[in-house]
């Protein structure tokens, strides 16, 4: 039977996470069924934080819906699980009615709560604990004929508490074939994970223009060689700081000062955002969606906020050589 729209809650600890899962939502559609579509029920229907979705209210600290007064809902679906702590997951199931049906999205081999507990990889601890029965192996198969081969059936009699319960995603969508197969094989904890990865080669030369000293590195060429590389940490003489300064100065030669075929660099973009009060609003909008793209496709991930290789550090180098090169006027 079905669930009406109403009883259905759906959340994610964050609010990015809330409003991706909204979009997620309303970018489905599905095909009209004897005249009535879906497709106005899921266009309303809104993620919104755990926090949000339980009521907290911060001068009691505490949440409206709780094991006394529970969450109006049959249905409650929570995405990025594994940025759920072991505290706030408590509370939510204790909002939850009994007979209700709870839905839990995650990545089990991600970074854990920032708080204590990293519960989705505690519910899910190994592969081999989850399978399905054989009724419900045939079920799925039916529906399901492609992924039939990859089912794990448990043999009669033989069970875990997570049977028919779990349901493990293979194919990824957001990366490709290589970054895939080194995440699989970390996950895995194999000894040469690392070593397996291409190494970049990184040395260091003579700047004919300053006469001081530079790091030449072998970026991939183009994004059809886009993937997983690594550089040699102490592959120089260079101190650590000013090895990390030399990768980023390299980098940020590369990536936003580099030749970008016929479509304008990010230079000339920045200089053209510069002096484009004279331009129609299209043509405006051109140059910022031109400027933010190239900044969405060369994001640095970083272990921390501080530190020589923390956001801080980072963003403070990058920006100030940034500005220095594509406005030699600024004064950063």
């Amino acid at each position: 039977t079905g669930v009406a729209h109403e009883r259905i809650a759906v959340g994610a600890p964050t609010g990015r996470a809330a409003r991706r899962l909204t979009e997620a939502l309303q970018e489905v559609s599905f095909p009209e069924d004897n005249g009535n579509s879906f497709d106005d029920y899921l266009y309303d229907m809104k993620g919104v934080t755990i926090h949000r979705l339980l009521k907290y209210r911060p001068a009691m600290a505490d949440f409206q819906y709780n094991e006394f007064n529970q969450l109006p809902a049959d249905v409650v679906i929570i995405d990025e699980v594994s940025m759920v702590d072991v505290v706030v997951l408590g509370r939510l199931f204790d909002a939850i009615q009994r007979g209700a049906r709870i839905i839990l999205i995650g990545d089990r081999n991600q970074l854990p709560s920032v708080d204590a507990g990293a519960v989705l990889a505690h519910l899910i601890p190994e592969e081999s604990m989850t399978g399905f029965s054989s009724d419900a192996a045939g079920l799925l198969s039916g529906h399901f004929p492609d992924a039939a081969e990859r089912m794990r059936e448990f043999p009669a009699g033989i069970s875990s508490p997570l049977t028919d319960r779990v349901v493990i995603l293979r194919r990824s969508y957001r990366s490709g074939e290589d970054i895939r197969d080194t995440a699989e094989s970390i996950n895995a904890g194999l000894d040469n994970c690392i070593s397996m990865i291409p190494l970049i080669s990184c040395k260091k030369v003579k700047d004919n223009v300053t006469a001081g000293i530079r790091l030449d590195i072998s970026w991939p060429e183009s994004h059809e060689e886009s993937g997983v590389y690594r550089i040699e940490p102490g592959c120089t003489d260079l101190s650590p700081y000013n090895e990390l300064h030399g990768i980023l100065f390299s980098w940020a030669r590369e990536q936003y000062l580099g030749d970008s075929g016929p479509e304008p660099g990010y230079r000339e973009l920045v200089r053209m955002a510069a002096g484009m009060g004279d331009l129609d609003e299209s043509a405006q909008n051109e140059i910022l969606q031109g400027i933010f793209s190239r900044m969405e496709g060369t994001r640095i991930l970083c272990p921390g906020r501080t530190g020589i290789s923390g956001s801080r550090g980072i963003n403070d180098f990058m920006s100030g050589y940034l500005a220095k090169e594509c406005d030699p006027e600024s004064s950063g």
